[in-house]
């Protein structure tokens, strides 16, 4: 792969770089969020939302300048990729039970359904790599969910002085918690 549109005419002659050409990537993100009173002490809320953001640059851009004829086939190289999205969802209630307590409990989901990692492929690499080998690219294959519970209870004893007791339950999973853990865990095995 040649980092020269087009190799020098002349000695000393100006290197045209060659530009990877990328399309826009546009994403709509449908947000709705309600709230309204139950009786005169309560409260509920309810929102729920697509969210997108694009990758880190750092891993983007990761190695993109390389010259793969010499370079090392474990590096991570980055590449376009869609935009990572998430799912959230998001339930409550808050309680007035007199001038100076309040009960707030809240429920929640997040799915993130495409994070970036780096992930093993087979890629066709420049004739002096002899073909096929492995080689570490950027990926929207990572996944998660978070599922959660806070309740808080607040109460104002006196003037300045404000007591707050809350419990939080969270239960995450995922694939990874960062795009390179594939890659530097079972990406260094090697098949025998």
């Amino acid at each position: 792969l040649a980092l020269c549109a087009a190799a020098p005419t002349t000695a000393g002659g100006t290197c045209l770089p060659r530009f990877i050409e990328q399309d826009a990537v546009s994403t709509l993100s449908p947000r709705l969020g309600v709230a309204f009173p139950v009786t005169e002490a309560t409260n509920f809320r309810l929102s729920y939302g697509h969210f997108f953001q694009i990758p880190q640059f750092n891993q983007l851009f990761s190695n993109i300048n390389t010259d793969l004829s010499k370079s090392n086939t474990t590096s991570p190289f980055g590449r376009p990729i869609e935009a990572m999205k998430a799912v959230q969802f998001e339930v409550g209630m808050s309680h007035l039970f007199n001038s100076e307590t309040i009960l707030d409990v809240t429920a929640y989901n997040k799915d993130k359904l495409a994070d970036a990692s780096f992930r093993i492929s087979l890629i066709e690499w420049p004739s002096s790599r002899q073909g096929s080998q492995d080689g570490r690219l950027l990926t929207g294959l990572d996944f998660g969910n978070t599922k959660g519970l806070d309740v808080r209870l607040t109460r104002r004893m006196g003037e300045g002085f404000t007591t707050i007791v809350g419990y939080s339950n969270l239960n995450a999973r995922g694939t990874s918690a960062d795009p390179l853990s594939y890659i530097n865990s079972f990406g260094r095995f090697t098949d025998p």
